[in-house]
Formats: structure tokens, C-alpha cells, sequence
């Protein structure tokens, strides 16, 4: 019995073994990636020498490659009449497009569809909030000497658990890079997300109401949001300020967008679209994140107006078509084509 038991165990290892390598071969082969080490999105994502988190240079996930400042990959236009940096976080980065089209890469093709000539680097990276875009418009983008910036933030990230701060300096000795860490199973990834996508709803839901109780922890009954925060829609705002202030010392001319969300103009609110969301919030409601949007956007065009800027007002031009969003906030193929269109339409104006 105890011979027949590890016969088994063995034959179980071994059937393990083989479907990892046979998931990093598929890597290899699909996306190019290594075979040994991490390979997923987080791997592309770092530390550079301010401390500042963001994409790192010259890093790769499947479709989404980086170029040497960070960037994502867009069909450079050599000595074109004017370029224009797209900054913002995941949204503006482009997680859930088809391949090439993302914003970015929409935009561009709209331009060389109408004869204009403007290189557009998207220099967004997920996780990026004010105090980090602030960061990247400092250095490199200032060096860059772009003629149009255009600006998206993500007001979500000002309801986190932990307040945002700039970035601290790294450690002499901390390891930086994107790809840390010990073994990851790739089997079990791909598992998760196959398993994901067949899940019922509602249990979806359920472990979405778990992982936001287990988030919260001690958390008491008077430190959750009801309303949305005062003190963390006045760190927004300044926030804002610092990254409009160093956007507008560059030169160029700025546009800043307000953020756009699956909910607005909705008769009827997505629930479990709405709990997928506070799951990564869980202090606040799910009225809270909306309601939080809305005067953060609200914030937006005043400081637009204060700052003479442009202001495109995305919030209100892609919204009230759930098909349009790939899930709270980040946009379809549709809703990047929306986008893409506001920006080109500010540029021709400029």
C-alpha cells in the first residue's frame, strides 16, 4: 500500500513537472519570453534611481513592450512636426485592447489616417499615481521637449488603504527589478485566470466580499468611508497641482483629461461590476468610488481652468455605454477609440 502511495505521489510530481515546462514552452514559443524566472505583468514594472515605481526599460510581457526610457512601444514617426506624450496610469497604458489598440496606438494611426504628422509616446505604466506622474513629466519627459502632454489621472488610487506618498529612495542594497522574487508556477496562474473566467457571478462575488474583509483586517466600523474622504480628495487636488505644475514648466501645452468610469450615466448600477471594483478599496462603498470620481473630476476642471490648460473632459464624452469599459475603468478597444478621437481632436485645435 505505502509502495503503491508513493508510486502515485511520484507519478502525481511528475505530471506537475511536465505541464510547467510544458506552459513555459508555450511562453517561449507565443511571446518570446525566458524560460526560467518570472514572466508576468508585474515583471515589467520596477524601481529606477529616485525610488520612483514605474515600467521598467526595455522590458517585455506578451504584446506589451517597453522601450528604452520605459515607454510602451508605439510606431515611431522619424522627423514628425510635433509629438505628444500620453501619461496616466493602467487606463491610459491600455491593459484589455486588442493589441495595438490601445489609446496610443489609435491615436496615432488617426493622425497618419489624416495626413498630420505627430509621434505619440505613451509613457503610461499601470500603478502610476500623481506624485509618480509628477516624477515621469520631471524626468524624462522634460528633457524630451514635447510640444502637446496630455495628462490622465487616476483619482481611485486616492482611496487605497495605505495613503499615497511619493516614492522613498531605494535601499543601496534593495533589488529593484521588476522580475524579484522566488519561484512562481506559471500552471498555476493560467489556472487562476481559466478558473476565473468560468466562476459563477455570484460566487465571484463572494470571494470578492472575502478578499476585501481579509483586506481590511482590524479595521474598525468608524475608519470606513461612508462619504467620500475630505482629506484624501484634498491630497488628490494636491497632487494635481504638483504634476500640472511641472507639466506646464516643460513648455509644452498641456491637456488634462477628467477619468472616465463604467458607472456614470448608468440608470441601472453593474453590482458585481461595482464589488469587483471596491474590492481593491475595500474602506470604501461602492457609492463612495463613484461618488469619489465624480468630485475628483469636478476638481479636475477647476484646476484646468486655475492652470489654463485644456481640459478633456473624458468623463462625460465616453460614458453611459457599458461596452465601452472592460471593467470598472479600463477601456474597450470602443473606448479607446472614444479617446483617441477626444485627444486628436484637441491636437488639430492646437
Amino acid at each position: 500500500m505505502l509502495n503503491t502511495l508513493i508510486k502515485l505521489a511520484g507519478f502525481g510530481l511528475l505530471f506537475i513537472v511536465l505541464v510547467e515546462l510544458i506552459a513555459r514552452t508555450e511562453d517561449s514559443v507565443r511571446y518570446d519570453a525566458p524560460f526560467w524566472g518570472h514572466y508576468h505583468l508585474e515583471g515589467i514594472r520596477g524601481v529606477d534611481d529616485r525610488g520612483t515605481v514605474r515600467c521598467e526599460a526595455n522590458s517585455r510581457y506578451k504584446h506589451f513592450e517597453l522601450g528604452a526610457n520605459g515607454f510602451r512601444l508605439t510606431p515611431h514617426l522619424e522627423n514628425a512636426d510635433r509629438s505628444l506624450i500620453w501619461l496616466g496610469a493602467s487606463e491610459a497604458f491600455g491593459l484589455y485592447e486588442t493589441p495595438g489598440e490601445d489609446i496610443a496606438n489609435q491615436l496615432e494611426r488617426g493622425f497618419a489616417r489624416d495626413g498630420v504628422s505627430v509621434d505619440v509616446v505613451n509613457a503610461s505604466c499601470f500603478g502610476l499615481n500623481l506624485t509618480r506622474l509628477q516624477r515621469i513629466v520631471e524626468d524624462p519627459v522634460a528633457g524630451m521637449q514635447p510640444e502637446l502632454l496630455a495628462l490622465y489621472p487616476t483619482p481611485h488610487f486616492y482611496l487605497d488603504m495605505i495613503e499615497v506618498k511619493a516614492d522613498a529612495p531605494p535601499e543601496p542594497s534593495a533589488n529593484n527589478g521588476g522580475a524579484g522574487g522566488g519561484f512562481v508556477s506559471r500552471v498555476a496562474t493560467k489556472s487562476r485566470d481559466v478558473i476565473k473566467a468560468f466562476l459563477p457571478l455570484a460566487l465571484q462575488d463572494r470571494i470578492r466580499v472575502y478578499q476585501a474583509s481579509r483586506a481590511l483586517g482590524n479595521t474598525s466600523d468608524d475608519e470606513l468611508w461612508k462619504t467620500p474622504p475630505a482629506d484624501r480628495l484634498a491630497l488628490f487636488e494636491a497632487h494635481t497641482r504638483g504634476l500640472l505644475t511641472a507639466a506646464k514648466a516643460t513648455g509644452a501645452r498641456v491637456a488634462l483629461l477628467t477619468h472616465a468610469n463604467a458607472f456614470h450615466k448608468q440608470a441601472t448600477l453593474n453590482e458585481s461590476l461595482l464589488q469587483s471594483w471596491q474590492k481593491f478599496y475595500p474602506r470604501a462603498t461602492g457609492e463612495v468610488l463613484i461618488e469619489f470620481d465624480a468630485q475628483a473630476n469636478e476638481l479636475l476642471r477647476r484646476l484646468a481652468r486655475e492652470y489654463n490648460v485644456a481640459l478633456i473632459d473624458i468623463a462625460e464624452k465616453v460614458a453611459g455605454d457599458p461596452s465601452d469599459f472592460a471593467d470598472f475603468s479600463h477601456f474597450t478597444d470602443t473606448g479607446a477609440a472614444k479617446v483617441a478621437a477626444e485627444l486628436e481632436a484637441w491636437v488639430l485645435a492646437n
